[in-house]
Formats: C-alpha cells, sequence, structure tokens
C-alpha cells in the first residue's frame, strides 16, 4: 500500500490519514501475538486521534529483521522530558492531555508493555509533521 489517505471526520474536526507500507516486503512473515499486537496499535492511533490537528501518518517499515511503525499526529506534541514518563500507567501530561479528552493514562503503559512482550519497545519521540511521533519497533523474525 503507499500513501493511501483517507479524510475522516472527528467530532466536527477533518483529519487526512495517510498509511504508508510501501517500505514492507510483500510477502512478509512477522511474529506477533495477534491479540495483544493490535491493542498497541490501537493505542497509539488513538491518542493521534485525539491530539491531532489536521493530518496523521502511519508508516511501517522493515529494517533488517527489525520492524517499525511509526504512527505521526501534527498535535501539540510531546516535551522532550515527558518522552519515557508518559509510558508509565495512569499518566497524564498538561492540561491539553488530561481527563476531558478521556481515558485513563494507561493507553501507552499498554502498548510498551505488548512490545516488551514481542521483545521490542514503543518509544516517543517528535514527529516531522510538528506533533507526537509514536514508535513500535521489535524483532519480526526470530
Amino acid at each position: 500500500m503507499t500513501d493511501e489517505v483517507d479524510s475522516v471526520r472527528l467530532l466536527g474536526r477533518k483529519l487526512d490519514v495517510t498509511v504508508n507500507t510501501e517500505k514492507l516486503p510483500e510477502n512478509l512473515f512477522v511474529d506477533l501475538d495477534r491479540k495483544a499486537m493490535p491493542y498497541a496499535l490501537r493505542n497509539l492511533l488513538r491518542n493521534a486521534f485525539k491530539y491531532a490537528a489536521t493530518r496523521i501518518s502511519v508508516d511501517a517499515e522493515q529494517v533488517g529483521e527489525t520492524i517499525r511503525i511509526h504512527v505521526d499526529d501534527d498535535g501539540i506534541g510531546i516535551p522532550p522530558e515527558e518522552r519515557e514518563h508518559i509510558f508509565s500507567a495512569f499518566t497524564r501530561l498538561d492540561r491539553s492531555r488530561d481527563r476531558s479528552t478521556g481515558g485513563y493514562g494507561l493507553g501507552l503503559a499498554i502498548a510498551r508493555r505488548v512490545l516488551e512482550l514481542h521483545g521490542g519497545t514503543a518509544t516517543a519521540d517528535a514527529s516531522p509533521l510538528g506533533g507526537a511521533r509514536f514508535t513500535l519497533t521489535w524483532k519480526g523474525r526470530q
């Protein structure tokens, strides 16, 4: 799939969502827990839908035997000093990311735990879109 763009209406906002899997081989075999891994990705997507201003981009790539999925948004981003802390259970950041946006502060903690169970990690960084980038990384073949 190459840069498939869909527009989504969510709470009166129009979001452009791009999914790009062109950096994955056609017949890729990936080791993962089919029940747990969707929770990790779903939690990152929920965050992107909550905080994006107008754009979300999901990109998947294989580097050697490592699989990476990046979820980027153009929202408010995450301060560098908070990027590790947000993976702790029940953690929310400033007022713009509090209970008014819903949730309990568990989504990112769950995502990280799922990736740890896969021998990988979930990380946060700055997005090339200007907001937050969350990346799931794990060894695809064992």
